[in-house]
């Protein structure tokens, strides 16, 4: 799988999960290149890509398939970030915000693990299509949603949130 589709943190296919790192299973952890992850996050991330391809077929899945990446890792990160810092829309685009894409190459999160910041982004697009537009996976996969949709998004939940703290004081 490595050669078709290059290095990674951890691999997901058929039926079977692989750790490219060092797990140490008390913390919850599996260290890569210095980087901590969240180990339940990854694997269930990874588990994701076993139900995608077994789901689709060999020849329907990525890279073959050439499902957007938004989609097809934007999906596995919107399934496994499901910590009580991570399930607020708005809270993470705020947070991606901060960060610079051309100088960071993570996002860490509060128990110290991170996501990659393109990973972090495919996601922000998925969990949008999923917890305000209401889209099942399939009609993920059909749908031609932009980032400036989401950003608009953000934008008007900004001005909401101004507005009630303004007013609530």
């Amino acid at each position: 799988m490595g050669k078709i589709q290059g290095k990674a943190f951890a691999r997901g296919f058929y039926n079977k999960v692989v750790f490219q790192g060092s797990a140490d299973y008390q913390s919850n952890r599996v260290e890569l290149n210095g980087y901590n992850w969240n180990q339940e996050q990854l694997l269930a991330h990874e588990a994701v890509h076993c139900y995608q391809n077994n789901k689709f077929g060999f020849w329907k899945s990525n890279p073959i398939a050439n499902i957007p990446d938004w989609k097809w890792e934007g999906y596995p990160e919107y399934i496994s970030s499901q910590n009580t810092d991570q399930i607020d829309l708005y809270e993470n685009i705020y947070q991606f915000l901060k960060v610079d894409p051309e100088k960071a190459w993570a996002i860490k999160f509060s128990d110290g693990t991170v996501s990659p910041v393109n990973y972090y982004s495919d996601w922000l697009m998925v969990q949008y299509c999923i917890d305000v537009k209401g889209f099942s996976y399939a009609e993920l996969l059909n749908n031609q949603t932009g980032k400036g949709e989401m950003t608009q998004w953000f934008d008007d939940e900004q001005k909401k949130r101004d507005y009630n703290e303004a007013y609530t004081r």
